[in-house]
């Protein structure tokens, strides 16, 4: 059975069930696949809600995707894409878009049409500097963002410092995750502090400071002596350290 004909299938079955999702993920579909398809999604499954395309070989997401209206959460990760087109902010009850493993350098400034976004995941993509339209005003424009997922190892220690301040100060819940490699050792000199088990975080104070509490980011004292001894923390000169209960003589 062809591609098409597996994905028409898929379709048809929705259409039968009455039902508000689609899976047309690991077919094999190609850009002109999906626009072959996206008018019989449209016009068959208007109230679509949940739509997965995920593990395709999708460059480009037709304009047409920007009709589902009704689309709460998209899947997009796995493809070739190398954007997202500005059509993605008529998606206004979009909560979740999942664009992960891409191509991906810029997003389009009609992002910021998304208010109703809660999870935001963009690993594994082309970004060197990542900038998502409205975030100068993060709060007021992604109010129920929750979660924002952005490892890519283009992105340098200060990137990731810049965006962990701008995100973390704006909403203080947020649960942020830059780091691309869990076994990376970061220095302190650069204003990261990296615990194996959970905990990440960018430093408060600013590199002039002598002092850095790991306690703010949840990092116990018996894991600060392990990263320390194992030489996954590294302290920049003139440094001290401390968990919050306390300094740690003798790290």
């Amino acid at each position: 059975m062809s591609k098409l004909k597996k994905a028409r299938k898929r379709i048809q079955k929705a259409v039968r069930l009455s039902s508000d999702t689609l899976d047309l993920s690991g077919l094999k579909l190609t850009t002109a696949d999906l626009r072959t398809l996206m008018l019989e999604i449209i016009q068959q499954l208007p109230d679509l809600a949940y739509l997965d395309l995920s593990n395709n070989r999708i460059t480009e997401l037709p304009a047409g995707i920007g009709q589902l209206q009704q689309l709460t959460n998209l899947n997009v990760s796995q493809n070739r894409l190398t954007r997202l087109p500005a059509e993605i902010g008529q998606l206004e009850e979009l909560t979740e878009l999942i664009a992960s493993d891409n191509q991906i350098t810029e997003l389009p400034a009609e992002m910021i049409n998304l208010k109703r976004l809660m999870t935001l995941a963009l690993d594994n993509n082309s970004f060197e500097n990542f900038n998502l339209p409205g975030s100068d005003n993060i709060a007021e424009n992604f109010p129920d963002l929750v979660g924002l997922s952005i490892n890519n190892k283009q992105l340098s220690a200060q990137e990731k410092y810049r965006i962990y301040n701008l995100f973390k100060k704006a909403k203080e819940h947020l649960y942020l995750d830059i780091e691309e490699d869990a076994e990376k050792t970061l220095s302190l000199d650069e204003g990261f502090v990296y615990d194996k088990v959970g905990a990440y975080g960018v430093l408060g104070a600013n590199q002039d400071d002598d002092s850095v509490d790991l306690g703010k980011f949840g990092t116990s004292r018996k894991n600060s002596r392990r990263l320390a001894s194992t030489g996954r923390l590294s302290l920049g000169s003139g440094f001290s350290l401390t968990t919050g209960s306390g300094n740690i003589p003798s790290l």
